[in-house]
């Protein structure tokens, strides 16, 4: 399991790393409440050039209560070779922080294609 990293708004940065094409790989994203009020999310987007390679299924638990959290996985699935990127962006009540907005990103990678030769040898 990865590492926690903190993704600050508008310049936070999600890897994927590198993935083979039609295959997906996902990270759990995890939204705090840090404040002293309800927080209640208004949507969830994927925006951007290759925002449908990028899915989730969120439903979000409104409200979260102060010193809670909500999870959802984001996953990635490279259906061309090459770098994409999309952002993720959380509507909410958040007074200072709406939208929160996040960029994501991965590559594309070839899938591996397998071919086996067979040499014949005279009487060997």
């Amino acid at each position: 399991k990865d590492a926690a990293v903190n993704i600050p708004n508008n310049t936070g940065q999600i890897h994927f790393a590198s993935v083979n094409v039609a295959s997906n790989v996902g990270k759990n994203i995890v939204i705090e409440n840090l404040g002293n009020a309800n927080l209640n999310f208004n949507s969830l987007q994927i925006n951007g050039a290759h925002a449908g390679m990028f899915t989730t299924v969120f439903t979000s638990a409104n409200p979260i209560l102060p010193a809670n959290a909500v999870s959802f996985d984001l996953k990635y699935q490279p259906s061309s070779i090459g770098f994409h990127t999309a952002f993720i962006t959380v509507n909410s009540n958040d007074l200072l922080k709406n939208p929160y907005t996040f960029a994501v990103y991965g590559h594309g990678n070839p899938n591996p294609d397998i071919f086996v030769t067979v040499y014949f040898c005279n009487g060997k």
